[in-house]
């Protein structure tokens, strides 16, 4: 492994409200919904290495941008979970939202809010339980 590749772009941290609820209860296998609302914040390194723009890459069209450390944005996310005990099955929506945001005036970012969706797929090889 090479670690000279390995470079640190900063922090970030964002605090999280999180709840999960059962839709099908008492059933094998285990279907919940769950919420999560966070509120994001980073270093100047983090925003720069993101959303800044260097002196040397600055043209007509795309100022230099230099990012402070900050409020960073927020989002929130709805997740639907299929749990067996052989594999479990995820998927979620998560709306971003920029305003106010220390990125928001970098001429990278072009919308203030974003809505991206994700899924994934487990297969159990092992668990706990030995099933």
């Amino acid at each position: 492994m090479n670690k000279s590749s390995i470079t640190n772009v900063g922090w970030h941290y964002g605090p999280s409200v999180y709840f999960e609820t059962p839709l099908l209860t008492y059933t094998d296998p285990e279907l919940t919904a769950s919420i999560r609302a966070n509120v994001n914040f980073a270093d100047d390194r983090y925003l720069n290495y993101y959303y800044g723009i260097a002196p040397q890459d600055s043209r007509a069209q795309r100022n230099e941008f230099n990012n402070q450390s900050g409020y960073a944005g927020a989002d929130l996310s709805f997740g639907i979970n299929f749990d067996t005990k052989k594999y479990w099955l995820g998927g979620f929506v998560k709306y971003h939202h920029l305003a106010d945001s220390k990125q928001q005036q970098s001429p990278l970012v072009k919308k203030n809010s974003n809505v991206s969706l994700g899924f994934g797929i487990a297969w159990k090889f092992y668990t706990q339980q030995g099933n």
